[in-house]
């Protein structure tokens, strides 16, 4: 039987280091021409924004920049905190890096002892 496409569900995903080393970069030390450029969309009025780039959706930073990007300036279908322009980049470049990570836990004093006594909600 000849060899027929796969449906995009059922098709092997890519290599897992495929763009592990973009990832890695983009992780560590950002996106070069998000540096750039996000400083300057964050001097344009208007919120709600990206939290990727941080491009204004709406008012006349929303406005201009439609203008001059047109679809990349809608809110992405999948998650409405970024923009279509990087969802689209995001999902472009499937996977992932491990990075090393420092996180800070804090704990209130006896928040520990109050929270074994409460429920969840009333904690």
């Amino acid at each position: 039987m000849p060899d027929q496409p796969q449906a995009e569900e059922t098709r092997p995903s890519p290599e897992p280091s495929a763009n592990d080393d973009r990832w890695r970069q983009q992780l560590t030390e950002g996106n070069v021409r998000l540096k750039r450029y996000r400083p300057l969309y964050g001097r344009l009025p208007s919120n709600p924004r990206c939290v990727s780039c941080h491009r204004p959706f709406a008012g006349i930073g929303g406005a201009v920049l439609r203008m001059i990007y047109r679809e990349a300036m809608q809110r992405s279908t999948k998650n409405p905190r970024y923009c279509s322009g990087c969802h689209d980049a995001a999902a472009k470049y499937p996977g992932g890096a491990e990075i090393e990570l420092t996180m800070l836990f804090v704990d209130v004093r006896g928040s520990t002892t109050l929270a074994e006594k409460m429920d969840a909600s009333e904690f």
